[in-house]
């Protein structure tokens, strides 16, 4: 920048400007009875401590912190360096208007959710339970639950190799409708009823028998009348999308009608039964062909099919 030739560098920048030194290369600016530091930020003592005081920058300062920094040519305290004025910064352009583009079905997830884990109704605690009947409610009252019932209704792919892919297609834009509720519901994950680990309906009508699911938050057994249990699912709460299940006013209302006498052989197994855990890895394991494994699966003893008759009532 040219500048060594400058009054105020006299006794500064001795290496790159040694017109601004004296034969000694020493700085000219000394005052051996104070103790100035060269910038406000840090007092001599401190730099001191800190070891600074053999640095070229505090040539001529903290003479008495830092004896070895002046000489015995000492004068007025040192002249500052001139602060140098910021620089005008350059206008920031306006940006130009793009347009806007087609909006999506569902807004995308936030980046900051993991995977999408899910996991069973029984493990969630109260609150992740809550999580999913609030945003479900949110959908109906918004009619979207309602449309995505008759979609199912009107189009599901039932007794074919398609059973699998549509539903997880299915659940999966019931999952996404959900996260696009935004804030608390933004990395929402579909819970699942894993009936495999439930007493059956035979087994919870039995003394010291439970059908969790029915105890859980998302309505009871009634028994083929409208819900009444307490829920936000109750008669005049929730609406489903099924025409033929209405109330004695003719209201549309949620019912169920669980099968817990079910004629059963001798082992207590009937047309109401839940395939057990190992029934499931039976199915997984002995099976190498699709279409064995996918007809096992929707309509095999205690599968899909029957847990449907078992429950009965609305489809949703």
């Amino acid at each position: 920048w040219n500048q060594c030739g400058q009054d105020w560098l006299n006794g500064y920048c001795c290496l790159s400007c040694a017109e601004a030194c004296d034969d000694k290369c020493t700085n000219a600016k000394y005052n051996c009875d104070c103790d100035t530091p060269p910038n406000a930020k840090y007092t001599c003592p401190k730099l001191a401590a800190y070891g600074r005081c053999d640095t070229l920058s505090m040539t001529g300062y903290c003479c008495q912190s830092c004896p070895d920094a002046c000489s015995d040519e000492c004068t007025d305290e040192p002249t500052p360096f001139p602060t140098t004025p910021d620089p005008t910064p350059d206008p920031t352009p306006v940006p130009s208007q793009s347009p806007s583009p087609a909006p999506t079905a569902w807004p995308t997830p936030a980046p900051t959710c993991l995977g999408r884990i899910r996991r069973p109704w029984n493990e969630l605690c109260q609150e992740e339970r809550e999580l999913y009947i609030n945003g479900f409610k949110i959908l109906a009252d918004q009619g979207i639950i309602q449309n995505l019932s008759q979609t199912h209704l009107d189009s599901a792919d039932h007794g074919f190799w398609a059973f699998l892919p549509w539903h997880r297609a299915y659940i999966w834009e019931l999952e996404n409708a959900i996260r696009a509720l935004g804030g608390q519901y933004e990395c929402f994950t579909m819970p699942y009823w894993d009936w495999s680990n439930e007493d059956t309906p035979f087994e919870a009508n039995q003394p010291g028998g439970e059908l969790f699911i029915m105890n859980s938050g998302i309505g009871d057994d009634s028994t083929g009348g409208c819900q009444n249990s307490g829920s936000i699912f109750d008669e005049g709460l929730y609406f489903p999308q099924s025409p033929w299940h209405t109330n004695g006013a003719g209201d549309k209302c949620l019912i169920r009608n669980v099968q817990y006498t079910s004629v059963a052989n001798t082992d207590g197994i009937g047309s109401c039964w839940f395939a057990s855990p190992q029934d499931l890895m039976d199915l997984i394991t002995g099976t190498n062909n699709y279409d064995l494994f996918d007809g096992g699966l929707e309509f095999g003893s205690g599968m899909h099919g029957s847990v449907h008759i078992c429950i009965s009532g609305n489809m949703g």
